[in-house]
């Protein structure tokens, strides 16, 4: 089928031009309207076109209950009796490693966060493209009460934007909330 064939043309473009506009944008530190014009008309452009959407924006989820915290962007949930590493799709944040005991800067600062956002508390979780990632963790999207969990994290600063095609599907979004917390030295960002 040609929509098929469209997938990773469409998918690769768009990431390209993501790639391109996030580059330009720190080249010289500072989001002008026409770029941010730009993220819009690109993300308006492919969302409204009828083989884009149904291919990649049809949300797809599941809801479970957060029981534990790995780190910033990793949740332990349990769905129907079992429990998952969730890891969250689109973000990265610092580093804990239990095992060595190291822990990068502004990690602590990043699952504390993650634990006031989400502990305890139930969400829906969306699939993008991927099931997971190369540990074989399930990639979501965390959303409570309408709110985007991922989103939230990199726009306050505990988090920075790392879109891995081919799951792109918010890499916008993602990349303005970065913009946001860069320009109002939020967290990660403050005094860089």
């Amino acid at each position: 089928m040609l929509t098929l064939n469209l997938r990773p043309f469409v998918l690769n473009l768009y990431t390209f031009l993501i790639f391109l506009i996030y580059n330009n944008i720190f080249k010289i530190n500072k989001l002008s309207s026409n770029l941010n014009d730009l993220i819009s008309k690109i993300s308006t452009f492919l969302k409204s076109n009828l083989i884009f959407d149904k291919l990649f924006f049809k949300r797809i989820s599941e809801y479970g209950h957060v029981i534990s915290i790995i780190d910033g962007d990793t949740v332990i949930v349990d769905i129907d009796g079992k429990k998952y590493e969730v890891r969250y799709i689109g973000i990265d944040t610092p580093e804990i490693d239990y095992e060595n005991n190291l822990i990068e800067f502004y990690g602590i600062e990043a699952k504390e966060k993650n634990e006031e956002l989400v502990l305890e508390k139930y969400v829906e979780l969306e699939k993008d493209i991927s099931e997971t990632d190369k540990y074989e963790r399930p990639l979501r999207h965390v959303w409570i009460e309408g709110k985007m969990i991922n989103e939230v994290l990199i726009k306050q600063g505990y988090a920075q934007e790392l879109t891995i095609p081919p799951d792109v599907k918010y890499a916008d979004i993602f990349l303005k909330a970065e913009i946001y917390a860069r320009e109002n030295n939020l967290g990660l960002w403050k005094n860089k």
